[in-house]
């Protein structure tokens, strides 16, 4: 008697608006797959991808539950239960810890386990997963501390408005001008003036913006949120404090950005 196989599809609901016969064609795909290694097939569940933790989606809980010895939850490829790794680390767990019966498999990646089997080939088995393929691995790099010249190769793009890269010392210079510029801007702005009224005074000055271009309301809220007029350079990881030569002093900053009504862009 042949194995009864499950077939499991996490979609996204956007994908399946794209193509509501998506899933018919899953269905004949796996049909056609279990019938080459002789199972089963029994039904195609699908979830759409709404809900955080895997094991909490409605079709795949069923099925875990139901699940029976000789059973298989069968997928075209790991992709079919999740994009993250988590997803797929989560539901190879629960084979690991023997809290789910029957076994899953995988085609594309040619992964065969069962809940008794588990534990002695899980570790094998990871490297085959997608995500954690050798060389795909994202390195996060924190600069050190105090070496500025590299941060500021690093930047990348255009310099903020009121600076330029020093071609000797490839440091963050001001440029006198613009620097006037910005902080006119930040003491008009604690003066009591509009984002708009910034903007237009400038035009109507002749000043003109790092790219040519009239002065917008967005423009002016940019800069008065950006933290590098302080001095201080910020990445994702870190801020480095007394990176470059500041415009404004932090105590100026600080008041305009907690300011309740900063978030209106007409004030």
């Amino acid at each position: 008697m042949s194995s009864k196989a499950f077939g499991y599809y996490w979609i996204s609901p956007e994908l399946y608006d794209q193509d509501t016969k998506i899933i018919q064609t899953k269905r004949k795909t796996l049909e056609a797959l279990c019938l080459q290694k002789e199972l089963h097939f029994s039904e195609l569940n699908v979830d759409l991808a709404l809900v955080k933790n895997a094991l909490e989606r409605p079709e795949l809980k069923t099925l875990l539950q139901k699940m029976q010895s000789g059973d298989f939850i069968v997928v075209e490829s790991l992709l079919d239960l999740g994009r993250r790794f988590h997803d797929v680390f989560s539901l190879l767990e629960m084979f690991r810890q023997g809290l789910v019966k029957g076994g899953l498999i995988s085609f594309r990646e040619e992964i065969w386990i069962e809940a008794r089997t588990a534990p002695p080939i899980f570790i094998e088995i990871l490297p085959r997963i997608p995500q954690l393929k050798p060389g795909v691995h994202r390195l996060r790099v924190v600069p050190a501390p105090g070496k500025r010249s590299d941060l500021s190769k690093q930047n990348g793009g255009a310099c903020p408005y009121g600076y330029r890269i020093d071609a000797q010392s490839n440091e963050y210079a001001c440029i006198p001008e613009e620097a006037k510029i910005i902080a006119r801007i930040f003491h008009e702005r604690s003066a009591g003036r509009s984002l708009r009224q910034i903007a237009m005074g400038l035009t109507h000055a002749g000043v003109q913006t790092k790219r040519g271009g009239r002065w917008q309301a967005n423009t002016i809220k940019t800069i008065l949120e950006n933290i590098f007029y302080t001095g201080s350079y910020q990445t994702h990881f870190k801020t480095f404090e007394n990176h470059h030569p500041a415009i404004i002093d932090k105590e100026l900053f600080y008041r305009l950005n907690h300011s309740d009504s900063f978030d209106d862009i007409a004030l």
